[in-house]
C-alpha cells in the first residue's frame, strides 16, 4: 500500500493491491449400510462404500485506489474503486467401490483396489469439473462532516459481479454467467452532547448472491440418502441494518448509563425445502427464496456509586431480543416441506450491588432470563422457560497483605 498526502489542507492519494493462491488435495471415504424393515422396501439393504478425490487450486488480486478531497472545514469527499479477480478450479471424482462384486464390509475404511481397477469404477453422473472466475468492482463515493458535535458518514458502493461457470458432469457440459449489480447505502451519525454523552445511529445494507452451482438444474445423488437439487431461479438476497446508540456518564456522582436498539431485516432469504420418502428415508433437497426474515433488539445499562465516599455501588443490565426467522420444515404427517414461521423472545435481567471498604468487600448478584418461542406449524414444540440465580462474593483483605 502507498499513500501521498497532496495538500496542507488534507488532499491525499492511496493505492494498494494483493494476491494470493494456493493448491489443496481433498480425499474422503464414505460408507454406510442401510437396512429397510417394512415390506414395501424395494430391497432390505442397501450398502454404500465411497471414495472421493477433488483436487483443487485457486488464484486472485486486488487493486484499489482512493482520493480524499477537503471541501471546507471539517467536510470530505472520499472517492474510491476497487478491482477484485479471482479463479477457482475444482475437479472431484467419485469412485463408488461397492461396484466391485467381491468389495463389502470386510475391506476397511480407506481401503482402495489397484489404481487401474479403482479408474473403472469412476461415477460419471456425480463426479464433476468446475471452473469459476469471477470479476468485481467497487465504485464508492462517501461524504465525511466532523466537528466538536457533529460527525457525518454518508457512503453508496455500487457494486458490480460478473461470475462465470463453467460445468462439465457426464453427458452434461454447460457455461453460465450471471451479473449482479447492486448499490449499498451507509449512514453513520453520532451527535456529542457533550464530553460524556453521545448519540449514535447507524444503517447499512448488503447483498448475497447464490452459488452458481446452485443455479444449475441438475441432481446430486453422491449420497444416496441425500440428494440435492438445483434451482436456477434463485435470487441474491438483501440484508438491511439498523442500530442506535446511547450512553451517558455522570464524572462527579460517577454514574453511567447506556441504552442500544438494533434491528435487521432480510429480503430473499435462501432456504432449503425438503422432500422425505417414508420408504427408503431418503431427502431431496432444494434451495429456494424466501421472505420474512427479521429480528430485533435492545439494551439498557446502568452503573453508579452512592453513600458516603461512594462505598456502594449499583450495576444493572437488561436486554431483549425477538426473532422473527421463516424457512422450510417437514411435518410428520406430511412428505412435502411446508413455509414454517418461527417467533422467539428472550428477555434477560442482571443486577448486583457492591459494599466497599479498606478491608471488606461484599457483593450480591441476581439474574432472570425468560425464553418464548412458538412455532406456527408445530405449535405443540412451543415453550416457556425461566432461568434464575443468585449469588454472593465475599473479600477481606488481611492486615498487610
Amino acid at each position: 500500500m502507498a499513500s501521498r498526502r497532496l495538500s496542507q489542507k488534507g488532499r491525499s492519494v492511496d493505492v494498494s493491491a494483493s494476491a494470493g493462491g494456493g493448491r489443496s488435495v481433498n480425499r474422503s471415504y464414505n460408507r454406510s449400510d442401510i437396512r429397510y424393515y417394512r415390506p414395501e422396501a424395494e430391497r432390505p439393504q442397501q450398502f454404500t462404500d465411497q471414495f472421493t478425490d477433488a483436487p483443487a487450486h485457486n488464484w486472485n488480486y486486488r487493486l484499489q485506489a482512493g482520493w480524499n478531497e477537503p471541501l471546507f472545514t471539517g467536510g470530505n469527499l472520499q472517492l474510491r474503486y476497487r478491482y477484485q479477480r479471482s479463479h477457482r478450479q475444482n475437479d472431484r471424482s467419485l469412485f463408488r467401490l461397492d461396484s466391485l462384486p467381491e468389495w463389502g464390509a470386510e475391506h476397511a475404511l480407506g481401503e482402495l483396489p489397484p489404481p487401474e481397477v479403482l479408474q473403472e469404477l469412476i461415477d460419471l453422473h456425480n463426479s464433476r469439473y468446475t471452473v469459476t472466475d469471477e470479476a468485481a468492482q467497487t465504485a464508492s463515493v462517501g461524504f465525511r462532516w466532523v466537528n466538536k458535535k457533529v460527525r457525518l458518514n454518508l457512503d453508496l458502493d455500487v457494486r458490480t459481479r460478473l461470475n462465470d461457470l463453467h460445468f462439465r458432469r457426464d453427458d452434461i457440459d454447460t457455461a453460465l454467467q450471471r451479473r449482479w449489480t447492486h448499490a449499498l447505502p451507509s449512514v453513520r451519525f453520532r451527535y456529542r452532547f457533550t464530553r460524556h454523552e453521545q448519540l449514535e445511529v447507524r444503517y447499512n445494507t448488503s447483498a448475497s448472491a447464490p452459488a452458481l452451482t446452485n443455479l444449475i438444474n441438475i441432481s446430486d445423488n453422491s449420497d444416496p440418502q441425500n440428494i440435492s437439487l438445483g434451482n436456477p431461479d434463485l435470487r441474491a438476497s438483501w440484508t438491511n441494518n439498523l442500530t442506535a446508540y446511547y450512553n451517558r456518564y455522570n464524572v462527579e456522582r460517577r454514574r453511567g448509563w447506556n441504552a442500544n436498539l438494533r434491528y435487521s431485516q432480510t429480503t430473499r432469504s435462501i432456504s432449503t425445502a425438503v422432500l422425505y420418502d417414508a420408504n427408503t428415508g431418503v431427502r431431496t433437497r432444494r434451495p429456494q427464496n424466501i421472505n420474512g426474515n427479521w429480528n430485533t433488539g435492545g439494551g439498557f445499562s446502568f452503573n453508579g456509586s452512592f453513600g458516603p465516599e461512594h462505598r456502594f455501588r449499583l450495576n444493572s443490565s437488561s436486554d431483549f431480543s425477538y426473532n422473527h426467522s421463516v424457512g422450510f420444515i417437514r411435518t410428520s404427517a406430511a412428505q412435502q416441506s411446508q413455509k414454517n414461521t418461527n417467533r422467539a423472545l428472550n428477555l434477560n435481567q442482571r443486577l448486583s450491588g457492591t459494599f466497599r471498604n479498606e478491608w471488606l468487600e461484599v457483593e450480591l448478584n441476581a439474574r432472570i432470563r425468560y425464553n418464548r418461542s412458538r412455532n406456527r406449524l408445530n405449535p405443540d414444540t412451543g415453550n416457556d422457560t425461566y432461568h434464575y440465580g443468585c449469588g454472593t462474593r465475599l473479600q477481606v483483605r488481611l492486615l498487610g497483605a
